[in-house]
């Protein structure tokens, strides 16, 4: 092989855009390499990144924790959804009696009785609701009226107001159901505690309501879950509400006149079964 020139460097030569270069003596080259080598100096420089000092790591690690609990707090206080209810309070606004017939108005009157008839059909009786207390919790108004019909039946509706709508639901309660309270200072329980989906499962919510006597001052509803709400209380009737399908503690905890505080048993006086809500909207 005449042609001294490597195999490598005659690839390149056809890459070359001149044309017919000259040819490179390839041992030339390779003595120009090796003397090149033996003149470089014995250290070569360093070219690994020099460290960061400790003062200016401290200032990243810091910075960087910043910036993640900067996301943590974003994500809480920021969801993809606004929950349900949002600027409820555990604590009502109490309303006149103006105010609250007035909120109250589209909720129901009455209360429909239905009875099996003898011809086989239904007779349906009304029976007419009194309202005995209207709160407000935040954008959002609860309502609770009652009646009794001609043969001693308790009817109750509970209704709640929101901005765009207006629901109700209500049930009938027999003739020897315990509606009063016994003493001054006791309190009945007049429903157990009703997970009301009023529109779809992500706005439900749950309460609880019931009478007290003319000693009771105040009647506090506890969660399992440890939080709690102060119920509304007027014309002998209290009631409370949470959003959402909430365990409610299965004692209340009441107040009455002469500040004694002390824990009642949140036992409905009978059996409550209560119908479907009704959008009155």
């Amino acid at each position: 092989m005449t042609d001294r020139n490597s195999t490598l460097l005659r690839a390149v030569q056809q890459l070359d855009p001149q044309a017919n270069p000259d040819p490179v003596d390839s041992e030339a080259l390779l003595a120009r390499v090796r003397l090149a080598i033996a003149d470089a100096p014995e250290e070569m420089p360093d070219l690994a990144p020099r460290p960061v000092p400790r003062t200016t790591r401290r200032v990243v690690a810091g910075a960087a924790a910043a910036i993640l609990l900067g996301a943590a707090v974003y994500t809480v206080a920021n969801p993809d959804q606004p929950p349900a209810y949002a600027s409820w309070t555990p604590t009502p606004t109490e309303l006149t009696a103006p105010v609250a017939a007035e909120r109250a108005a589209e909720c129901p009157d009455v209360e429909l009785l239905q009875e099996p008839a003898d011809d086989g059909g239904v007779d349906v009786t009304e029976i007419p609701l009194t309202l005995h207390l209207a709160e407000e919790r935040g954008d959002y108004t609860f309502a609770v009226s009652s009646g009794v019909g001609a043969q001693g039946e308790s009817a109750y509706s509970v209704c709640l107001i929101e901005p765009d709508r207006t629901t109700a639901q209500g049930a009938i309660l027999p003739a020897d159901a315990v509606v009063a309270p016994s003493a001054p200072d006791a309190v009945v329980v007049l429903n157990d505690s009703v997970d009301w989906s009023v529109a779809s499962e992500e706005d439900a919510i749950t309460y609880v309501f019931g009478t007290a006597g003319t000693d009771v001052t105040a009647v506090d509803v506890h969660t399992d879950s440890g939080s709690f709400a102060h119920a509304s209380l007027a014309d002998g009737w209290w009631a409370v509400w949470f959003p959402g399908d909430v365990d409610l503690s299965t004692d209340l905890t009441v107040t009455t006149s002469d500040g004694t505080t002390r824990e009642v048993a949140a036992v409905p006086s009978t059996s409550d079964e209560t119908a479907d809500p009704e959008d009155s909207d």
